[in-house]
């Protein structure tokens, strides 16, 4: 007798192997696929092929675990090797990336969103996806934004002509309305710290500038850097990288479970006001969904 009990383990066994391993897209997108089929049959009550499928299927992720393993075990080896090398090096710059890293901080949250924005390419919802295509091939840009009778009402991305190329759809077809995506905005008098922090969450390299109700303009991780970088350095330096980071150990810190405004303050070697303001965006994003409680800051969910 077939144990469904089983059957669903595997099946959950599955898509955790499936989000922990670094498939390519196409690897993914055929296992995915595989995981589809075997779903269908447990629904439609074929337990037996479903069980056999699913078996065969956690058999095949196992053993590219186990190359992935193999190839992340050579890498430590040989940067072991290399780290021994590095580290005089590193510690001879360390005094002076502290005094860069404060100025940076000071800089982003001193420079409104405003300051760095440019004007933003624009296309009517009836254009051609075959022009639009045209457009991010001459011009390189990073977004392009759709109105509808004189009001924004999308964002097309790089990655979204990507889909639809991977989709192979008939693109002959297909208008700036079929293709785009949500707005993402951010206000004007915002600085560039949280425009660097929504970009990240939205994994998106542009931003779409508001004044309330009306759109301004467009920043982007470029037009970031390049105010930076003319504010500090003779060239350009990757400032959003260490606001990322300290994003990212601000989120590992929540998930691992109870803390408190001290303890974070100390771990990110960032002010309590600014870890507040990151908190904030996240929430206000729906990211995160935190609760206070006699000073001490517990993560109810996260995205």
């Amino acid at each position: 007798m077939v144990d469904l009990k089983q059957i669903i383990k595997k099946i959950e066994e599955i898509e955790d192997k499936i989000n922990k391993l670094s498939l390519e897209k196409k690897e993914e997108l055929k296992i995915k696929e595989e995981l589809k089929i075997i779903k269908t049959d447990f629904r439609i009550g074929l337990y037996s092929l479903a069980e056999d499928r699913a078996e065969d299927l956690l058999k095949k992720l196992k053993e590219m675990e186990e190359k992935t393993n193999k190839k992340i075990t050579g890498k430590i080896e040989k940067s072991n090797l290399k780290e021994e090398i590095k580290k005089e090096s590193v510690l001879k710059e360390d005094f002076k990336k502290d005094n860069v890293v404060r100025k940076e901080k000071n800089i982003l949250n001193m420079i409104k969103v405003s300051e760095a924005m440019g004007e933003a390419e624009i296309v009517d919802e009836k254009t051609s996806a075959q022009e639009i295509i045209k457009k991010f091939l001459d011009k390189k840009y990073k977004g392009i934004f759709v109105s509808k009778k004189n009001k924004i009402v999308g964002l097309i991305k790089l990655s979204d002509i990507f889909k639809i190329l991977g989709e192979e759809r008939e693109i002959s077809k297909l208008k700036a309305e079929d293709i785009m995506g949500e707005i993402i905005s951010i206000d004007k008098q915002d600085n560039l710290s949280k425009a660097i922090l929504i970009m990240k969450m939205h994994n998106s390299d542009c931003l779409a500038v508001m004044d309330r109700n009306r759109f301004l303009g467009v920043v982007t991780r470029e037009r970031i850097l390049n105010k930076i970088a003319k504010n500090l350095f003779s060239e350009k330096t990757p400032v959003n990288e260490k606001i990322e980071t300290n994003v990212d150990r601000l989120l590992d810190i929540l998930k691992k479970g109870e803390t408190s405004m001290k303890e974070l303050e100390e771990k990110l070697d960032v002010d309590g006001e600014q870890i507040e303001e990151w908190l904030k965006i996240l929430e206000n994003q729906k990211v995160i969904k935190i609760e206070r409680h006699f000073g001490k800051i517990r993560l109810k969910y996260v995205r």
